[in-house]
């Protein structure tokens, strides 16, 4: 198929999505200027999304353990594997099952986070993936990412990893709960940058960093987490890592993933620059740069790939409808978000306006080639900022620069 015929189809396939289901057939029969060969590749291609039990559209009926649901009990609760005791059930990720648990064989006793490969996925494909998981969690050491401590199998032959109990609230409650201003959510920012940037020096690009995957101790420390669909950029697991991207690009977070995830096409740091560039506009402007309301991955994909960015400090001034958890609706407006920095409206406005808007942009292009070229610089950027000096994410003007020295020599 040639690219303009590819491209014709997609988007009348795009069309085609947004009318009523029962009816989409009968709307490709009566297309007008569409020979045979097209009508029948948007059947195929209909046939084969209502088959596809792709989460976005058809969210699967997850059973971890078949006995669970039988005998209402956890197979794993209140069992030892190997020297660790399971002592509770601390949250599902997309692969496995997370558990509390203790280390207690009379060596030494240590609080533990152990993760298991959820039953029903053990094929070759995922286990591949959480084999991955572990070998990325292997190669780091840093003070900002959840250690790996051990590993290994259980009796029943599912795999699992050990690692760090981490007691902590999420980035973005956590910033909200203790009223963080704008530069000191800068800073916090700026040491999970520092994270990531050692991630990708050894050569492990995370691919989903969203807020929800930092946690932030009672020291103020954050903890990346989760490397389950992390990519090894070395030789030798390049393949599989390869093989996750073309596999289908919805084992992420949409809200959160780059252009190019969406599109399946080949992954590189600067995904990561982008979805550091989606926490940052939602960390500063309390909203996220898309309103994604349909689950379709057409329209999500046509979105991300398409829609114009709004400038964080003109998102900030807009007034959006939200749900909370009990299901009652809410306003967030700039005065319910400044509540949560103590700051006023205008000074965030006003701290948004400029360099911060660019540096965000610049981080979220749509081209990759146009972002920053690594985190380390997306960091030095805000660092720039934060000191007053200009930032590469502004065009460099004699006007810009005198605007910036005043601003360091005010007296």
């Amino acid at each position: 198929m040639d690219t303009e015929l590819f491209k014709n189809i997609r988007t009348i396939f795009t069309k085609v999505l947004e009318v009523n289901r029962n009816d989409r057939r009968e709307y490709i029969a009566n297309l007008k200027g569409v020979d045979n060969e097209t009508r029948n590749e948007l059947l195929s291609l209909l046939k084969s999304y209502e088959q596809n039990k792709n989460f976005l559209d058809n969210p699967p009926v997850i059973k971890c353990f078949p006995n669970k649901a039988e005998h209402g009990t956890d197979p794993y609760l209140g069992k030892h594997i190997g020297p660790y005791y399971i002592e509770g059930e601390a949250g599902v990720g997309g692969m496995g099952i997370v558990y509390k648990g203790i280390r207690d064989d009379k060596e030494f006793v240590q609080k533990v986070a152990i993760k298991i490969l959820r039953g029903d996925f053990r094929s070759e494909y995922i286990v591949k993936r959480f084999y991955i998981e572990r070998q990325a969690l292997a190669n780091l050491q840093h003070p900002n990412i959840a250690r790996l401590l051990d590993g290994g199998t259980t009796d029943d032959g599912l795999p699992y990893i050990v690692m760090e109990f981490i007691e902590g609230i999420p980035l973005l409650e956590y910033c909200n709960k203790f009223k963080l201003n704008t530069v000191e959510r800068l800073k916090l920012f700026r040491t999970i940058c520092d994270a990531v940037h050692y991630a990708h020096q050894h050569l492990i690009i995370h691919r989903d960093l969203k807020p929800a995957n930092i946690l932030i101790t009672e020291e103020g420390e954050p903890k990346l987490l989760d490397f389950g669909i992390a990519k090894l950029l070395n030789g030798e697991l390049s393949d599989v890592g390869e093989g996750l991207t073309r596999s289908g690009p919805w084992n992420l977070t949409p809200e959160y993933a780059s252009p190019e995830q969406i599109r399946g096409d080949k992954i590189t740091t600067a995904s990561d620059v982008y979805s550091l560039g989606v926490m940052l506009y939602q960390l500063l402007c309390g909203h996220l740069p898309y309103k994604i309301t349909s689950r379709s991955p057409v329209i999500i994909s046509r979105m991300i790939e398409e829609a114009e960015i709004v400038k964080p400090s003109v998102m900030f001034q807009s007034t959006e409808e939200d749900t909370d958890e009990e299901g009652n609706k809410t306003s967030v407006t700039p005065q319910t978000l400044s509540a949560f920095r103590n700051e006023k409206p205008d000074k965030i406005y006003h701290r948004l306006k400029g360099d911060l808007d660019n540096i965000i942009l610049k981080a979220m292009h749509k081209d990759p080639a146009q972002r920053y070229s690594s985190v380390e610089q997306l960091s030095e950027d805000i660092r720039r900022h934060l000191v007053g000096l200009p930032v590469i994410a502004r065009k460099d003007t004699l006007k810009y620069r005198a605007s910036k020295f005043i601003q360091r020599h005010k007296t």
